[in-house]
């Protein structure tokens, strides 16, 4: 997370039922680093109770803020 430092970023998001037909919430950040190379990296999986989109927007809030990330900058 140091290397993205105050630069804006994209979400990459991915839902799927695990092999419990439990839904799941994948994310991957990209950025441009400071040498101006895109970067992407894998921040997380989370179990998610539905699909619809607060539910979604909530779980992508709760594992950005875990990693002291924001909205804002996406």
């Amino acid at each position: 997370m140091n290397d993205i430092g105050y630069s804006h970023l994209t979400i990459l998001v991915d839902e799927s039922r695990d092999v419990s037909t439990k839904e799941q919430l994948a994310i991957t950040v990209r950025y441009v680093d400071k040498l101006g190379q895109v970067i992407e990296r894998f921040i997380g999986v989370t179990h998610v109770t539905s699909t619809n989109a607060i539910t979604l927007k909530a779980a992508v809030e709760v594992l950005l803020a875990k990693h002291s990330l924001s909205l804002h900058r996406i």
